[in-house]
């Protein structure tokens, strides 16, 4: 099996139903030999990132992925996270929230772009996020069969880019 090195982006702090699924599979993808890396918020320190280090998950730390932060840190995020997919030879970069996959999508270039859709919310999908969906994203992972449908119904996506969980 080929060791991957895979670059979690993760725009919330809380520890919430999305963050324990995001840990364990931080967690699982070490124990069968890849190596995980995790980028999130890091300016502020919230439960989450705290429960990461505790579980020896390396912490991008020059990424700071506060989805309310001011344009000049996305444009900073714009600029660093292509040093870091370089620098840690990532394979894929899974994404969870509009805010990281957006972000991923525009300096995906040979790193894989996988994006879980922990929300049903699927009638709130804007052009921008619909055209990354389709066009940008390798694999989407939905957390019900009842989502999944959605997605290949209200946004027209290949069933076989899509497995759920």
């Amino acid at each position: 099996m080929k060791r991957l090195n895979i670059l979690h982006l993760y725009s919330d702090e809380n520890w919430t139903g999305p963050a324990e699924s995001v840990l364990s599979l931080l967690k699982e993808l070490d124990r069968r030999g890849h190596k995980a890396f995790f980028a999130g918020i890091t300016k502020k320190r919230g439960r989450f990132l705290l429960r990461v280090r505790e579980a020896g998950i390396p912490v991008i730390e020059n990424l700071n992925l506060d989805r309310k932060s001011h344009p000049p840190n996305y444009l900073k995020n714009l600029a660093t996270l292509p040093r870091v997919l370089k620098k840690e030879k990532i394979n894929i970069i899974h994404t969870h929230f509009r805010y990281d996959h957006i972000l991923a999508s525009f300096v995906k270039k040979r790193v894989s772009l996988v994006h879980t859709l922990h929300r049903a919310d699927l009638d709130k999908v804007n052009f921008q996020e619909r055209f990354i969906l389709r066009h940008k994203t390798g694999y989407i992972i939905t957390i019900s069969k009842a989502i999944k449908e959605k997605v290949i119904r209200n946004l027209g996506i290949e069933r076989e880019r899509i497995s759920t969980i």
